[in-house]
């Protein structure tokens, strides 16, 4: 329901702070599978550079290895 009502308001960037908070929790619980898919929606949201660095932060909390060299600069 959160998800819906960022998306409605137009707020790009509450919505990456949502999965980035996702992942952290995922990470704590140890749920290696929800972190996953948690990583895979940020960057698919941040493919147009922005926040693209989100993704590398969920993938070091939840101790994955990144699939693809980071495109954070």
């Amino acid at each position: 329901m959160l998800r819906t009502e960022i998306r409605t308001a137009g707020i790009t960037y509450a919505e990456l702070a949502l999965d980035l908070t996702l992942a952290f929790h995922h990470a704590i619980r140890n749920d290696q599978d929800q972190a996953a898919a948690t990583i895979a929606r940020l960057r698919e949201n941040t493919l147009d550079g922005d926040y693209a660095y989100y993704s590398d932060l969920a993938a070091f909390m939840a101790d994955l290895p990144l699939d693809e060299a980071s495109p954070a600069r």
